[in-house]
């Protein structure tokens, strides 16, 4: 109970601060957070959580059996990012814009990242950096890699033909304030695993 209150507290001063950069107004339920995990990849290599906020999925990913070792939180706001360091200690949280992972995130995670879950506000931001983040997720994953993107829009925040990807909608969250819809993409390979 002291930790989501420190949470809550946590999240009211940045919604007050800086609303356009907070997708809702509490953090995600535990509902959706038990749902993503779901369709997370489990397989040996890191997971990435883009714009991990408070750690409403951060901790899910960890009880779900994620090691600490192998999760890296990115979040552009620095208050989150010591909040999530006193809330989780030990976890790697890297402080910085999730446009440019390839220079932020740790060597050994590059090229080895299963999978990537994103809570940023695709639907506050312009749709130029929307695409500059994923394109910046697909040069760091895993060719097989997942990218998971959480939106209060019931179609896709990513601009996936565009990309040449692969979109799945796995699912629509009623127990979320507000309600979410989970979708999910891979890139689009060919027999020899070559991206078309």
């Amino acid at each position: 109970m002291k930790i989501r209150l420190a949470e809550i507290g946590v999240y009211l001063k940045q919604l007050v601060k800086n609303p356009l950069r907070l997708g809702s107004v509490i953090p995600s339920s535990k509902e959706t957070a038990q749902f993503i995990v779901k369709h997370i990849k489990k397989e040996k290599g890191f997971i990435i959580e883009l714009g991990a906020g408070t750690g409403s999925f951060t901790k899910a990913l960890l009880e779900s059996g994620v090691s600490k070792e192998n999760l890296i939180c990115v979040e552009i706001e620095p208050s989150f990012c010591d909040f999530l360091r006193k809330r989780f200690p030990g976890l790697r949280v890297v402080c910085g814009n999730a446009a440019k992972l390839a220079d932020i995130l740790p060597k050994d995670a590059l090229g080895n990242i299963v999978t990537v879950v994103s809570s940023i506000p695709f639907l506050s931001i312009p749709k130029q950096l929307r695409e500059d983040i994923v394109v910046s997720t697909l040069e760091v994953m895993n060719p097989d890699g997942r990218f998971i993107q959480v939106s209060y829009s019931p179609v896709s925040p990513v601009p996936w033909q565009k990309l040449g990807l692969i979109q799945h909608r796995y699912g629509f969250i009623w127990r979320n304030f507000p309600p979410i819809n989970i979708f999910g993409y891979e890139k689009n390979l060919d027999e020899t695993g070559t991206k078309f």
